[in-house]
C-alpha cells in the first residue's frame, strides 16, 4: 500500500533497437498513477491499453499499463457516477429496443397510411433489424477506435435524426433509409458499447449487471408497446415519431457519464488494442454458437412483428394483439430473472452450451403450434413459452459468449453475432410477409418458418457436438472456463 492510498501502474518495458524495431529485452516498472482513491477498473480510461505518464527513452517505447486491485480505494464520487452511468444505460436501452421491437404496431399504421403490401412495409422493420444487427461489428470497430463516451454521443444523434426524419416521410421507401438504416444504427451502436461499457466499469459486479442489462429488450418492448400505442392515438404516427427522437437525444447523457476520470497526460504512446482481432472468426464453437443465437433472435423479433397483425387478421381486436406482445415481454423478463438466481450454479462451459441449445429449440415451436391455436388462452400460452426460451437464450448467451472467446475480444463476438442476426433478419420479414400476401393467411408461411428453424437448430447443435468430440479424440480439447 503506497501512500495517500496511491495506485501502482505496473509497466512492461520491452526494450528496442531503434533501427531495427525489434523487441529484445524485458524488464518491470512501477508508477505512482496520478489518480487517487479510483476504482481499479474505473481509473482506465476508454481503451484497455491507454497512455501513461512515463518518461521513457526512444528506445524504450511504453507497453502495456495495467492497474493492480492492491492499494485501491473506491471513492464515493466515482461510485455514485459509476451507477449513475449503469441506470442511464438502462434507459438508453429500454428506448432503443422498444422502439425496434415495437414497430410492430407501426406496422399496421403504414399499411394504411400508404396502402402498401405486406411484403413491402416489413422491408422497413426488416431494414431495422438488419442495421440493429449488421452495425453490431462495425459499433465494436467504433467503440474501440473512438471510445465509450463518443460512441454513445453517435448513437445518439443517430437514433434521434432517424425518428426525427421519419416524422416528414413522404412514402414508404424513404421511412427504409430513416426508421431502418439511421435509427437502426444508433441503437446497434447503444447496445454493443453499453455491454463493453459494463466491462469497462464494473469488475465483480459486471456478472450481474450484465442479466439485468438484457432485461432491457423486454422490458423495452413492454413499456414502449404502450407508449408508442397512446402517442398514436393522441398525436398520429408521425408525431409520435418525432417526440420519440427527443427521448432519444438523451443518450448523449450515458456518454456523459461514462467517462469520470480523467487520462492522464502521456509522453509516450501506448499499443491500442487491433480494431477488429480476426482470431474469433478461427474460433468454430464460437461462429456456431453464434450463428445459433443469430438465427433465434432474429425468429424472436419476428414474432414480436407479426403476432399483433396475425391475431388481428383472425378477427380479434387490436388490444389483444399488443397483450400477446405484453405477455412474450414479461416471460422474457421473468426468464432472465429466474437464471440471475441460478446463474451462479450453472457457470461452467458445458452447462451453459447445454441450456443454451435447449432454449434454442424450444423457442422455434411458436411458428409450428400458433397456426393450431384457437383461442385466446392457447396462444397466450404459446407465446408465454416462447418469450421464456427466447429470454433465457439471450441470458445466456453473453456468458457462454465470454467463457468462449475471452474477455478481450467479447465486444467484438457481440458485435458479430448481431451483425450475423441483422444478415439473417434482411430477408426473413419480407420473405414471411410475401408468402403471405400470396396465400392471404399467414398459417403456411408460420409452418415453414418453424420448420426451417427447428431443421437450422438441429444442424447447428450437432455441428457443435461433432466439433468437441473430435476435439477430445484428437487430445487437443481445453477447458474454456
Amino acid at each position: 500500500m503506497t501512500k495517500n492510498s496511491e495506485i501502482l501502474i505496473q509497466v512492461d518495458l520491452l526494450n528496442t533497437k531503434p533501427e531495427e524495431g525489434k523487441r529484445n529485452l524485458t524488464g518491470v516498472f512501477t508508477e505512482t498513477c496520478p489518480q487517487k482513491g479510483v476504482n481499479p477498473g474505473f481509473c482506465e480510461d476508454e481503451f484497455t491499453n491507454r497512455e501513461s505518464e512515463l518518461n521513457v527513452t526512444a528506445n524504450q517505447p511504453a507497453r502495456m499499463v495495467k492497474c493492480t486491485p492492491e492499494g485501491h480505494t473506491s471513492s464515493k464520487c466515482s461510485s455514485f457516477l459509476k451507477y449513475l452511468a449503469y441506470v442511464s444505460i438502462l434507459y438508453t436501452n429500454l428506448l432503443s429496443f422498444g422502439i425496434a421491437s415495437s414497430l410492430g404496431i407501426l406496422y399496421i399504421y403504414l399499411i394504411r397510411e400508404f396502402n402498401t403490401t405486406k411484403s413491402e412495409t416489413a422491408m422497413i422493420t426488416s431494414a431495422c433489424g438488419a442495421t440493429l444487427g449488421c452495425g453490431g461489428i462495425f459499433a465494436g470497430m467504433l467503440y474501440r477506435k473512438i471510445g465509450v463516451r463518443r460512441s454513445f454521443i453517435v448513437a445518439s444523434a443517430l437514433c434521434s435524426i432517424g425518428l426525427f426524419a421519419s416524422s416528414f416521410t413522404p412514402n414508404i421507401w424513404f421511412l427504409f433509409f430513416s426508421l431502418g438504416i439511421l435509427f437502426g444504427s444508433g441503437a446497434a451502436i447503444n447496445n454493443i458499447v453499453s455491454f463493453a461499457a459494463l466491462e469497462k466499469l464494473f469488475h465483480q459486479n459486471a456478472h450481474i449487471l450484465s442479466i439485468i442489462l438484457t432485461i432491457c429488450p423486454s422490458a423495452g418492448t413492454l413499456f414502449m408497446t404502450y407508449l408508442f400505442d397512446v402517442f398514436l392515438n393522441i398525436y398520429s404516427w408521425r408525431g409520435a415519431l418525432m417526440i420519440l427522437s427527443g427521448f432519444s437525444l438523451n443518450m448523449c447523457f450515458s456518454g456523459l457519464l461514462t467517462k469520470v476520470d480523467r487520462k492522464p497526460n502521456s509522453d509516450a504512446k501506448v499499443e491500442r488494442l487491433k480494431i477488429f482481432d480476426m482470431k474469433i472468426l478461427k474460433n468454430k464453437s464460437f461462429l456456431i454458437l453464434s450463428t445459433a443465437a443469430s438465427m433465434n433472435t432474429c425468429f424472436g423479433s419476428l414474432v414480436l412483428l407479426l403476432i399483433v397483425d396475425f391475431w388481428v387478421e383472425k378477427g380479434h381486436p387490436i388490444v389483444e394483439g399488443i397483450t400477446l406482445i405484453t405477455f412474450i415481454c414479461v416471460s422474457g423478463m421473468a426468464s432472465r430473472l429466474v437464471f440471475g438466481f441460478f446463474s451462479f450454479l450453472f457457470n461452467t462451459t458445458p452447462i451453459l452450451v447445454l441450456l443454451f441449445y435447449i432454449f434454442c429449440g424450444i423457442g422455434g415451436t411458436f411458428y409450428i403450434f400458433a397456426p393450431l391455436c384457437n383461442t385466446y388462452s392457447a396462444l397466450v400460452f404459446l407465446v408465454v413459452l416462447n418469450g421464456f426460451s427466447r429470454g433465457m437464450l439471450s441470458t445466456i448467451r453473453p456468458l457462454v459468449f465470454k467463457k468462449v472467446v475471452g474477455v478481450e475480444a467479447y465486444p467484438l463476438a457481440i458485435g458479430y453475432t448481431y451483425t450475423l442476426n441483422g444478415i439473417c433478419a434482411i430477408p426473413l420479414a419480407t420473405i414471411v410477409g410475401k408468402i403471405t400476401d400470396l396465400t392471404h393467411s399467414y398459417d403456411f408461411a408460420f409452418y415453414l418458418t418453424g420448420l426451417f428453424e427447428t431443421l437450422m437448430f438441429l444442424l447447428l447443435a450437432s455441428s457443435h457436438l461433432l466439433i468437441t468430440w473430435m476435439r477430445k479424440k484428437n487430445h487437443k480439447f481445453k477447458p474454456e472456463n
